[in-house]
């Protein structure tokens, strides 16, 4: 409140002055919220924003009378309504259980569930197909999603109209647009007339439903080729200003060039510029050699903002992808990890595997191997290798299938491999595979199990009752997989590729860290090597309790996977990201109940004083005087000295209690301006290191009269004597600059050492090019 007043005492002020010269635009826009969203501590620090907002709610919700009249609740207030988001609108070509095809419908689904429990308004669009992947029809009455209105969309050859289905599960409002001949199936194949038609319809569709219902969110988010014409119908102006305040942001999931979207129109067909009836160079390079469609280029070129579903496969794309010019436009890409719900997924874990999650594994193993491999009892022994997913060349089944004869063989038969994925005839790789996968399964049928004309459908058990995951995809952006896998405490073993490389670690047996095995090359023998050091840790019971239990907690839920997209949506429309748990954490704090008898006034002899740095120094100085003191040991005088060379790139710190055989990069610091000297030390049982902050000259401080500020801090420090212990027998007393230069500042870790050098008060060089000099 008291900042309320404050700012509004200010106001008047600012008021004045404004409309005295006929600036009345510029007053209106000095609001307190834009005061306080310039302040840095309120956007970076998590805890102060929201302890501000808690603030704020209180005294909104808390007051009992009619505040609408009062300026400073008003006031406060408007920081509330203004920093909220808006609305966020999915438009995505599958979704979840209903049409999933692949790790985009899952990562889509959730992340708009937990957005949703972040508290933000989402929608979500999608095709109604005809049929899901099961061949089922009218699949949404399940979970009471009904049709609701019609709507009319105009592309350039007529009109063609659309049913509207709506629905809400756990907070996301879904739509679905129906209409059976151009939504019969996810992906359906067609020539690219059809398929340009299709992805005209869900993109103007999408932006006319929203229109209709009047929900004009703050960003829309779509996602890979299928939805790559939302952003040029806007751009292209069909809808006027009416999506002029949305930020239009494309997530690529899959950018790999047959993963595009391209289309190869025949010269008959020409542009089909009439159909999508936007500029055709926004999806045609004039450069290229073909003439070649590509929706992902439309998206990329129309959209605000791109993102993908991991750091490092964002660093790929901009390195390697054929799109790698345009997706450089942008200058701050974002990309972070998939993740999965822990919760519902340990709840499902124990539902299947027994009730308890401690005993899961054993349940899960036993009954895989009774299931496929036709044991009765456990078999603890053999180690159990699982690989679940499409049968395609992107997911590096060959590797698999063509060195499992002889790992069986290495391994005196003591493994067993479940590859869970149907295959399919048409693909020549699946061809291929599907048959060694037949071939396998006939000679190994206690250690092999496939079934390429099945969906894999016992996908929990595997996660929890394998003893590793395989995933050798040739590349993988972000990949969902692998958490999977993780929840169920199995380690994975991976080629390290996009997503994986950022969620699956080599498991190192003298530090006990990492989370599995992977390797670099994408060919069967790397693969092998990888299994075999599996193997190695599976046979110490110990080391692989561990590697599981670092399975279990390296796996990424997917509450911090929506906190950090929408850090980056408040970010992008220059809203303070608030984290609701820690505002209702401070709320509960102020709206407690005051308990005299608990309260202790504060002494204010026991306030700590302000202390200037000089002060701190000296503090540390007369530490050390006293470990000397206290230890009784001999004192020998060092000259520092430097020379006015630039100073090397890198610094490091050698030991020579190991001999000289250990060498550590130092770290650099920031440049920090307007300080002088400072002292940092770390003291151990048998040395002490000193940092030193070493500086390049840029003026003199004599030579300023006015600053007396800096000569009076420059005659402090000059002459004065700073203790460096080595060994507890031995110290190193050294004048520290006697120089009146103001200076830039880097931060060099040294340790000054070695006996024979104090005894012989030999110098010590900390330009970098030798920490000690050695005793000749």
């Amino acid at each position: 409140i008291f900042i309320c007043f404050f700012f509004f005492q200010a106001e008047d002020g600012i008021r004045d002055f404004c409309l005295s010269r006929g600036l009345g635009d510029v007053y209106k826009r000095q609001t307190l919220y834009s005061v306080i969203n310039l302040m840095k501590d309120v956007k970076n620090d998590p805890s102060t924003s929201a302890k501000l907002f808690a603030y704020c709610q209180s005294i909104v919700e808390d007051t009992p009378f009619d505040t609408t009249e009062v300026v400073a609740y008003r006031a406060v207030n408007d920081i509330i309504s203004h920093n909220k988001l808006g609305t966020l609108a999915f438009i995505t070509p599958e979704l979840g259980k209903f049409s999933t095809v692949g790790g985009l419908g899952v990562m889509v689904d959730e992340l708009s569930q937990g957005l949703a429990s972040l508290g933000e308004d989402v929608v979500m669009i999608s095709p109604y197909y005809e049929r899901n992947r099961k061949g089922e029809t009218g699949y949404l009455a399940k979970d009471n999603i009904k049709h609701v209105r019609n709507i009319d969309v105009f592309l350039g050859d007529g009109k063609y109209t659309c049913g509207v289905h709506y629905g809400q599960i756990l907070g996301v409002h879904l739509y679905f647009l129906h209409n059976p001949i151009f939504f019969p199936a996810p992906y359906a194949d067609g020539d690219p007339t059809f398929t340009v038609k299709q992805m005209s319809l869900i993109a103007k569709g999408s932006l006319e439903l929203l229109c209709q219902i009047r929900k004009i969110p703050t960003i829309i988010l779509t996602n890979d080729w299928f939805t790559g014409f939302v952003a040029a119908y806007n751009k292209s102006g069909h809808f006027g200003d009416v999506f002029k305040g949305t930020i239009f942001f494309h997530i690529a999931h899959n950018l790999e060039p047959t993963y595009e979207g391209r289309l190869w129109p025949s010269p008959q067909e020409g542009t089909l510029e009439h159909i999508y009836q936007f500029p055709a160079e926004l999806v045609m390079d004039p450069y290229w050699k073909d003439r070649v469609i590509n929706p992902s280029r439309c998206a990329i070129l129309c959209s605000d903002q791109w993102g993908t579903v991991s750091n490092s496969y964002k660093q790929d794309l901009l390195n390697n992808s054929p799109l790698a010019n345009i997706l450089r436009r942008n200058p701050n890409p974002f990309g972070f990890a998939n993740g999965i719900p822990r919760e519902i997924r340990i709840k499902r874990i124990k539902d299947t595997c027994g009730g308890t999650l401690e005993g899961a594994y054993k349940f899960a193993k036993l009954k895989l191997q009774q299931t496929y491999f036709r044991f009765e009892k456990l078999d603890d022994t053999i180690a159990l290798f699982s690989f679940v997913g499409r049968v395609t060349q992107q997911k590096g089944v060959h590797l698999i299938l063509e060195s499992f004869d002889q790992l069986i063989s290495k391994y005196g038969g003591k493994i067993q491999f479940i590859v869970g994925g149907p295959a399919s005839n048409k693909d020549p790789y699946a061809s291929y595979c599907r048959g060694l996968m037949i071939d396998l399964a006939n000679r190994h049928p206690h250690n092999f199990w496939a079934a390429p004309d099945e969906f894999f459908t016992n996908g929990t058990l595997v996660n929890a009752g394998s003893d590793f995951g395989l995933m050798p995809s040739l590349f993988e952006p972000g990949g969902i997989v692998q958490h999977e896998f993780f929840i169920g405490s199995t380690p994975v073993i991976a080629f390290k590729t996009g997503g994986l490389k950022d969620s699956v670690f080599e498991f190192n047996s003298k530090t006990l860290k990492g989370n599995g095995f992977t390797f670099e090359e994408h060919r069967v023998g790397d693969f092998m090597y990888a299994v075999d050091r599996a193997m190695a840790v599976f046979h110490d019971k110990k080391k692989y309790q561990i590697l599981r239990q670092n399975a279990f907690d390296s796996c990424l839920d997917v509450e911090e996977v929506s906190r950090a997209w929408d850090k980056e949506f408040y970010r992008l429309h220059n809203r303070i990201f608030v984290d609701q748990p820690l505002v209702e954490e401070h709320s509960k704090r102020i709206l407690q109940d005051f308990n005299p008898k608990e309260y202790k006034p504060e002494d204010p002899s026991e306030k700590a004083a302000d202390i200037s740095k000089e002060d701190v120094l000296m503090q540390k100085i007369k530490k050390l005087m006293g470990e000397v003191k206290e230890n009784k040991l001999k004192q020998v005088t060092f000259t520092y000295r430097t020379s006015r060379l630039p100073k090397p790139k890198l610094v490091q710190l050698c030991g020579v209690f190991h001999n000289w055989d250990q060498k550590k990069s130092c770290n650099t610091g920031p440049q920090l301006h307007n300080e002088y000297l400072e002292l940092h030390y770390l003291v151990t049982s048998r040395r002490i290191y000193i940092q030193i902050y070493c500086r390049r000259r840029m003026g003199d401080l004599r030579r300023r009269p006015n600053n007396k500020r800096c000569r009076k801090q420059l005659e402090q420090l000059r002459n004065r004597e700073v203790i460096y212990l080595e060994k507890p027998k031995k110290i190193i007393i050294q004048k520290l600059f006697k120089c009146a230069f103001i200076i830039q500042t880097k931060i060099y870790t040294c340790l000054l050492y070695t006996s024979d050098a104090a005894d012989d008060l030999l110098c010590v060089d900390l330009g970098g090019r030798r920490i000690i000099k050695k005793k000749k």
